[in-house]
């Protein structure tokens, strides 16, 4: 008999995107399986749409907008399934198989406690096509690369928090961490946490198509200001002391060139940095929870990330890609010197 799986959609005056998700979401053979969309206040008529013309999903409506991270933790806590699928609401699949796909992969291994679909843009759905072993890991800086995994198992790092299934026995509530994540950088903490009770995630090759980026991306500042302060806080949360030692020069580095390159939006970065300057204190009592409760060590994090600053197959400008060679090159020497060690050092 099948496990149940309960499918979570986050949605904030998303109704143009709700159609393609919802409708792929229906045509799905596994069974059996719930719907539960959370809506954070929507002004668009979402919810009068999904009573209207999809009766039999459950919809928990907020008076007000709280967050991807709050919002996904409320529907994880109503979820009667033992398995949870996360889903942004720009997602859709035309593959009917889907949910079943993503199901057969969770169960290939007691050990795995994620697994992550593969995603495409519209825009890059040809580029992916020719790249199919191309996955998104973690570089140790906090930043997305791209690696070819080749003939080897795709087990990146992390895997995005709106196209993922789990298995519920491994988690508890609140799933995303909550509190001081608006959106952006939950799903990382969330794969972190799983990697650190050495639980498995993997990549399944069920394709979602994703409408990128849905309502959120409506406000940049808000975006950038996010995206930046949480990307750092997690590299504060989540490694041992000797590793942020190890890692900072490069993580100064790293953001001197960013907020280089993106000039204009430095003042947005810098009220990151003072975010969590201010919020020191509620740092520490966090990484003192998360490192007191770790099984695993950054040296058994590290194999699941790659050392690039950049993957050169990303970058078409022929002038600027035997820089970013030499970039790549000259990190990866700078690991070795402090034994880093990221998957390229493994067979």
């Amino acid at each position: 008999m099948n496990k149940k799986v309960s499918i979570i959609v986050v949605n904030w005056n998303g109704k143009y995107f709700l159609k393609k998700c919802l409708d792929s979401i229906s045509r799905q053979k596994y069974q059996p399986y719930e719907v539960i969309v959370v809506d954070n206040a929507s002004t668009d008529g979402s919810i009068s749409y999904i009573r209207k013309f999809f009766p039999k999903i459950k919809v928990i409506p907020n008076k007000s907008n709280i967050g991807c991270a709050k919002a996904y933790n409320l529907g994880f806590s109503k979820a009667k399934g033992d398995y949870i699928v996360n889903l942004n609401n720009d997602t859709y699949s035309s593959d009917s198989l889907w949910l079943g796909k993503m199901v057969s992969d969770l169960e290939k291994d007691d050990a795995i406690a994620i697994v992550g679909s593969t995603h495409y843009t519209l825009k890059n759905l040809s580029y992916h096509k020719k790249h199919p072993n191309r996955v998104q890991t973690l570089n140790p800086l906090g930043y997305l690369v791209s690696h070819d995994y080749g003939k080897r198992v795709k087990d990146p790092f992390l895997v995005g928090g709106g196209a993922l299934i789990l298995k519920k026995k491994y988690f508890k509530y609140p799933l995303f961490p909550q509190e001081h994540y608006v959106s952006y950088g939950e799903d990382l903490a969330l794969c972190w946490k799983t990697r650190l009770n050495n639980l498995k995630i993997v990549m399944s090759n069920a394709v979602l198509i994703h409408d990128c980026c849905g309502s959120y991306s409506k406000n940049r500042k808000t975006a950038i200001f996010h995206y930046e302060k949480n990307k750092l806080m997690n590299l504060l949360l989540f490694y041992e002391s000797s590793s942020l030692i190890k890692l900072f020069p490069l993580m100064l580095m790293s953001s001197l060139i960013i907020n280089t390159l993106h000039f204009k939006d430095i003042f947005i970065r810098f009220k990151s940095y003072c975010w969590l300057l201010f919020n020191y204190r509620i740092i520490l009592q966090m990484r003192k929870k998360i490192q007191a409760k770790r099984k695993a060590s950054d040296k058994d994090i590290f194999r699941f990330m790659s050392y690039k600053l950049v993957d050169e197959e990303d970058i078409n400008n022929r002038l600027i890609r035997p820089i970013t060679r030499i970039a790549n090159k000259s990190v990866k020497v700078y690991y070795r010197l402090f034994n880093i060690k990221t998957l390229e050092f493994y067979p």
